[in-house]
């Protein structure tokens, strides 16, 4: 959902946008993203190397940190085409592509 997507970002360190069409799911969002509290050390792409802080990660690391961001993009991918169709549907005119 949202609250987990956001929680994702405030993880890695980056900003988003998100939407929640349900009260109830934002308020129970929002009281997770209160409680949280960030237990990563955001990564990075510096010079095609993952960096952890100022880590190189070793090969296992990384194969584990690409999973994670694939699963993470993966969702964010799902969250967008959300957004879009429910962005189309409130005003047709924006044509969001999905």
């Amino acid at each position: 959902g949202s609250a987990s997507t956001d929680i994702a970002c405030m993880n890695f360190g980056v900003d988003c946008i998100s939407f929640e069409i349900d009260d109830e799911y934002f308020d129970k969002g929002e009281e997770r993203k209160a409680e949280h509290k960030s237990e990563r050390i955001p990564i990075m792409f510096v010079n095609n190397k993952i960096m952890k802080g100022t880590a190189v990660l070793s090969a296992k690391e990384e194969k584990e940190e690409i999973k994670e961001l694939d699963n993470i993009i993966k969702s964010l991918e799902i969250q967008l085409l959300s957004a879009k169709k429910y962005m189309n549907k409130l005003n047709p005119k924006l044509e969001f592509a999905t």
